[in-house]
């Protein structure tokens, strides 16, 4: 898609398959889903949270709950941290620091574990089950040491992303694209190495930054709509919104998914 923005200089979007790399399968996991993806020239991540408000508006029915209806509400992950972890993460900046401080709460922080790994599982056991549920969630301004495709917030350790939450479940993830194609061959060559170890490495095509030179302004948003479905229809079991779930295959040899 971007090839095609980088050539057209037009907003696009496109609904696709996609699989996951031998990850697990439960409630709101399935190895095969389908993927909304849309970008739109001269945005920002902020221009794609209205946009995305829209696209609830025109897709909800009178079976969509109040909790999955516009409008989102918005926290940054700094405020996020601080309400549900007690951490500050400008304070933390360093690896070792909040380290020391994720393992005075409880959490088995392994020896040597990056910045991104401690804030990682920081988010998953104390930060994304407490978000609030009542309205859809933008979570905006991430870490800028998480490493990504989106652009720096100039003079923040922020990125501008967010991800939208909505019955406790990530739904969404937009980027103000980077345009910098020496900062995305970067973030390609650290996403190549943390996942050489994984069942079925992927080759990286690293010419692709190239396709940066000269890039236009614009923001990407990515939306799960398997989980887009299940928010509007109140479903919370990815299961009930798929034609062939992957968990049927396991029951169907006797073992429970």
């Amino acid at each position: 898609m971007k090839q095609v923005i980088a050539e057209r200089r037009e907003s696009v979007f496109q609904v696709s398959k996609c699989y996951r790399n031998a990850e697990s399968v439960g409630r709101i996991h399935n190895p095969e889903f389908t993927m909304l993806e849309y970008y739109t020239i001269g945005a920002k991540a902020r221009d794609s949270i209205a946009i995305t408000e829209e696209l609830f508006k025109a897709c909800a029915g009178a079976e969509t709950p109040k909790a999955c209806l516009p409008p989102f509400v918005e926290m940054s992950m700094a405020e996020a941290f601080l309400s549900f972890a007690g951490i500050d993460l400008e304070a933390h900046d360093e690896a070792g620091s909040l380290a020391e401080l994720a393992r005075s709460k409880g959490l088995m922080v392994p020896d040597g574990a990056s910045w991104e790994d401690v804030y990682n599982q920081s988010f998953v056991n104390w930060v994304e089950p407490a978000l609030p549920q009542d309205r859809p969630l933008v979570l905006s301004r991430y870490p800028a040491r998480v490493e990504c495709l989106a652009a720096d917030i100039p003079g923040t350790p922020w990125k501008d992303r967010w991800e939208l939450y909505a019955l406790g479940m990530e739904l969404a993830n937009c980027y103000t694209e980077s345009a910098d194609p020496e900062a995305v061959l970067r973030s390609m060559k650290a996403e190549a190495a943390r996942k050489a170890g994984q069942v079925f490495p992927h080759r990286v095509d690293f010419t692709y930054a190239e396709v940066f030179n000269g890039f236009p302004p614009c923001s990407g948003v990515a939306m799960g709509f398997d989980r887009f479905f299940m928010a509007l229809t109140g479903r919370t079991d990815i299961r009930d919104v798929l034609i062939f779930p992957f968990g049927d295959s396991f029951e169907r040899w006797g073992a429970k998914v």
